[in-house]
């Protein structure tokens, strides 16, 4: 994870993110870009009251970014500053693709208004499944973690050794500890034997140094939410399916609601598509 795509929108909660962001960046010696959207209106005639608002919140938007941009200076990391017109879940898109991003770190919003909890609301867990890289959300009232307990959520449904050795190396470049929790919950799918998968792991993963624990939980949000405190982990990594929109109507993605409720930064690493 060598290029960062960080999304600003100026809040208060978003400087938690920068913070968040600048911390992770600096252990992992990599390179930020920092993006910030700003609000394209329906067309209109030139230089009319919409042409000059939007002028005059450009530079007022750029005035901001570079003043953000020095909490990573200060930190040490490497910063770029990425200001355009927008949708912001498609420059994020295009952002990915142009400055070939390996994570995208996003902050999370209480308040019901702004772009940042519209695209919570409607494209976070999108932007998720739709991006082929890690997302990383930022919970408002996030410390500046160390990054030194990761806790992954496993399933023990499917072949998850391809994350599992990203989880791994992740871990060594923070030197972190790695703890693999599998939670009980009442009717969700449990289709596969769970000592397979866990013998595959084991069978792959000799050489590393890790914890497996079953919880029992009333939900899968609720019960990640539970363990990440209960651990004092800092870090909570899970994987999403890239889903057909049939399979969300029968079995949304419960990538959404831990992203809502965890009291961590969360790390969503994509599954490969079908």
């Amino acid at each position: 994870m060598k290029t960062l795509l960080v999304t600003t929108d100026f809040s208060e909660h978003s400087r938690t993110t920068l913070r968040v962001a600048a911390a992770l960046a600096g252990r992992l010696q990599g390179h930020v870009v920092l993006l910030h959207s700003v609000p394209i209106y329906p067309a209109s005639e030139p230089l009319t009251t919409v042409d000059l608002g939007f002028n005059e919140q450009y530079e007022a938007s750029k005035t901001k970014l570079d003043e953000q941009a020095e909490t990573f200076r200060r930190a040490g990391v490497s910063v770029e500053t990425l200001l355009e017109g927008g949708s912001l879940s498609e420059l994020v898109r295009d952002a990915v693709r142009e400055k070939s991003a390996d994570l995208v770190v996003v902050g999370r919003t209480e308040t019901s208004t702004g772009w940042l909890a519209q695209l919570l609301g409607n494209q976070a867990s999108d932007l998720v499944e739709a991006l082929d890289v890690p997302v990383l959300m930022v919970p408002p009232d996030s410390p500046v973690a160390e990054f030194r307990k990761i806790l992954y959520a496993t399933q023990l449904e499917f072949d998850e050794r391809d994350i599992l050795r990203q989880v791994f190396a992740l871990a060594k470049l923070l030197g972190a500890s790695v703890q693999l929790v599998k939670l009980n919950v009442p009717f969700e799918p449990n289709i596969h034997r769970d000592k397979d998968y866990i013998a595959d792991i084991e069978r792959a993963f000799a050489g590393e140094t890790y914890e497996l624990l079953q919880r029992k939980a009333e939900t899968v949000s609720g019960g990640l939410s539970d363990a990440a405190r209960e651990l004092s982990a800092d870090l909570l990594v899970l994987c999403s399916h890239h889903r057909t929109f049939l399979d969300q109507l029968i079995n949304p993605s419960k990538a959404r609601q831990v992203l809502l409720q965890s009291p961590v930064p969360t790390l969503v690493f994509p599954l490969e598509r079908d």
